[in-house]
């Protein structure tokens, strides 16, 4: 139980962080990546005064158009020159704030593109794995505070929980059998999925200002090059193509990076329903007999 309760808060706290990163209305869509922000700043300042440098510097020496072009093929590789790990494992071990992140405009980002996804949803579903493809799972979950989770464990195992109408169902897919309880508001305590919706909805585009900007960068992983966008508590990677390849978190979790297989708005019609075919224990009415 413990395992399936761990894999259940992995895979909520990414739920979260897709809210973090886009939820906390307008103006405020970058504070879970300030740091990276006034980096930027930092960043921006620094060139600045390197272009300056530079012209200076071009100015007294006459550089001759050879020495030029040579000029901005160094300025260009940097850009073209990705950090290179064997696997993502690696990469998330690594330091990633040690990356050599550059500032891009918030609308030019992949998470801007990512979370405008989200804009007005009411319903997230995730579909993710272990790096390893030994642990996979599925989430949905909704702004009534509906949530079903279907997780294969490292061992094979598989177990599937679902609350709805303040019960939760535990399911034991190799028995066809599963036990139900009460639950109270309390269960979603730590994550309150109505309010994650709320902050998703109040997002107004119109609110983010050309001054906010992303840290991100190229990297290579197993001969694949990524972008690697920063977050507060982590960070996003995305394929060439702009979709989310990765989650990666630096928070303390028994899972702390999830390949996305899909992420999305649009849940299956039958995600909530309670599977045909089980033989269920009414855990309540159980122990009130024994009282």
């Amino acid at each position: 139980m413990k395992k399936i309760i761990s894999a259940i808060a992995a895979l909520t706290a990414c739920a979260v962080m897709l809210s973090a990163c886009g939820g906390n209305s307008g103006s405020d869509l970058t504070d879970e990546i300030e740091t990276s922000a006034s980096v930027s700043e930092e960043t921006k300042a620094a060139e600045a005064e390197e272009t300056t440098e530079e012209t200076t510097e071009a100015s007294e020496t006459s550089e001759t158009a050879e020495e030029v072009t040579d000029s901005a093929d160094e300025e260009q590789a940097p850009a073209e020159a990705a950090a290179s790990f064997a696997s993502l494992d690696e990469f998330a071990a690594s330091d990633i704030e040690e990356l050599a992140f550059s500032p891009v405009e918030v609308k030019e980002s992949n998470i801007y593109d990512f979370t405008m996804a989200f804009v007005g949803a009411t319903s997230m579903y995730i579909d993710a794995a272990s790096t390893d493809g030994s642990m996979a799972m599925t989430m949905a979950a909704d702004a009534n505070n509906r949530i079903a989770m279907d997780v294969t464990d490292t061992d094979g195992s598989r177990a599937i929980m679902i609350i709805k109408d303040m019960k939760m169902y535990m399911l034991d897919p190799s028995t066809s059998t599963g036990m139900y309880t009460s639950v109270d508001e309390s269960i979603f305590e730590e994550y309150d999925l109505k309010a994650a919706f709320e902050e998703m909805a109040s997002i107004d585009e119109d609110d983010i200002t050309d001054s906010e900007v992303i840290m991100y960068c190229p990297v290579s992983i197993d001969g694949t090059t990524y972008t690697v966008e920063a977050m507060d508590e982590g960070c996003m990677l995305f394929n060439g193509d702009g979709s989310l390849y990765a989650i990666v978190s630096d928070e303390s979790t028994d899972i702390n990076v999830l390949l996305i297989n899909s992420l999305t708005s649009e849940v299956p019609s039958n995600a909530f329903d309670v599977p045909e075919g089980y033989e269920l224990t009414d855990l309540d009415a159980a122990m009130a007999a024994q009282q």
